[in-house]
């Protein structure tokens, strides 16, 4: 006869178990919204210390540097929705103490404007940058656009010429007043500004898309077609709707200036 089998009085290791569902989770968590996982150690670190600090410091300060950090960290967790980070770089210019320099509180200004431009709040990105002194070399296109939108030519026009003050060679000056120019009705001297750089150098592409379609524009369509051809010549991938101020005004990604 077959004897009985005694059930097995063995239980899986809780070990494995747990070790294996620990693992699991941390798989699900590194994919998970924000993939920099730096950034989100840092962004609990400064919110733990926060929390912890509060109980003994009622310094002003404490509260400033806390939303100020929080504020990098969050563009750095989720550069493609910044609304978070905006919520926090308000707080830390709101509780900046009066004793921060001159220069922080610009820093501050611009990262604002910065994160306003990412998110296409124009108006509100120009007036922070004209809270800014020391203007850096990539704002100033993106400066001269928004006050063209604007209407104010003149103070766009300046922003143009103190990028080829910068830079002399810088094709972003040249078209930057081309495009002023443009915007302001006064067309031929868009042209002209285009011709001049092509003169230099024949194979700039974005110089042929925008004078072609400044010259398509004028009802010039044999010019703005022969621009065109040429443009894609020196860049196949290039297309009609293409814009070479695009990055300026939707910017892909943000630099910050406090981080």
């Amino acid at each position: 006869m077959q004897k009985k089998l005694k059930p097995s009085s063995e239980r899986p290791d809780t070990s494995v178990i747990v070790c294996a569902v620990t693992t699991f989770l941390v798989i699900i968590w590194l994919f998970l919204p924000p993939l920099n996982k730096i950034e989100q150690f840092k962004y609990w670190g400064n919110n733990i210390q926060y929390a912890f600090t509060r109980m003994f410091n009622n310094n002003p300060a404490v509260e400033y540097i806390f939303h100020k950090k929080n504020s990098v960290y969050l563009v750095k967790m989720y550069p493609d929705n910044l609304s978070k980070a905006l919520e926090e770089i308000n707080k830390a210019i709101k509780t900046a103490p009066g004793y921060v320099s001159d220069s922080e509180l610009e820093g501050l200004y611009h990262d604002r404007a910065r994160i306003r431009l990412f998110m296409r709040d124009y108006k509100g990105a120009l007036d922070d940058f004209m809270k800014v002194k020391n203007i850096e070399f990539l704002d100033r296109l993106p400066i001269a656009l928004m006050l063209a939108e604007k209407k104010q030519f003149s103070m766009a026009m300046k922003q143009c010429k103190k990028i080829l003050e910068l830079d002399g060679e810088a094709f972003s000056g040249y078209a930057c007043m081309a495009e002023i120019y443009n915007q302001a009705g006064k067309k031929d001297a868009a042209i002209n500004v285009y011709t001049f750089v092509l003169d230099k150098k024949k194979n700039n592409y974005w110089a042929l898309l925008e004078r072609s379609k400044i010259k398509k524009s004028l009802n010039d369509i044999k010019g703005a077609d022969e621009d065109f051809a040429k443009a894609k010549e020196y860049a196949r991938r290039i297309t009609a709707e293409d814009s070479y101020f695009e990055e300026a005004t939707s910017p892909k990604m943000i630099i910050l200036r406090t981080e």
